[in-house]
């Protein structure tokens, strides 16, 4: 991904506070949620790629799904 100004921020909807998301999610589904926000172009997110593409492990990566 280039590195211009509308790529070095990421938005979430209020919606995400106001309905409470922010308190229902655990580290692992929130780290997911950042991951899958950041992409422009979504796609699936196989969780045997999540260490090469994310830096994190299957593990992790199943247990926020």
């Amino acid at each position: 991904m280039d590195d211009t100004e509308e790529n070095r921020f990421l938005q979430i909807p209020a919606t995400f506070w106001t309905r409470g998301y922010d308190e229902t999610l655990d580290l692992p589904a929130l780290a997911l949620l950042l991951v899958v926000a950041r992409e422009k172009n979504w796609s699936a997110f196989p969780a045997g790629k999540a260490p090469e593409w994310y830096g994190r492990s299957a593990d992790t990566h199943e247990r926020a799904a």
